[in-house]
């Protein structure tokens, strides 16, 4: 090859096919669900922890009259209507 000729790349990529693990058998698929599962489910769960603790001014108090009379129920807990656009 003269030396003024650039030297080119082989344009073929290395065939996709060539890998004969599915998903579901490969340890580093398997290591990166389960890992993401896992932050998630404690980042799903430390928000519901600060939300329980925050939102409410006080625990609410589940009782019978929740299953005998709802309304009777939420009027114990009064709230300034949300406005929804």
């Amino acid at each position: 090859m003269p030396e003024d000729t650039p030297a080119v790349a082989d344009p073929t990529p290395p065939a996709a096919s060539s890998v004969t693990v599915p998903a579901g058998r490969s340890r580093r698929a398997v290591t990166w669900f389960l890992g993401i599962a896992l932050v998630l489910l404690a980042a799903d769960l430390a928000i519901k922890s600060w939300s329980f603790r925050t939102v409410a001014g006080e625990p609410v108090v589940l009782t019978p009259l929740v299953a005998e009379d709802h309304l009777a129920f939420w009027s114990q807990y009064p709230h300034p209507p949300t406005v929804v656009v």
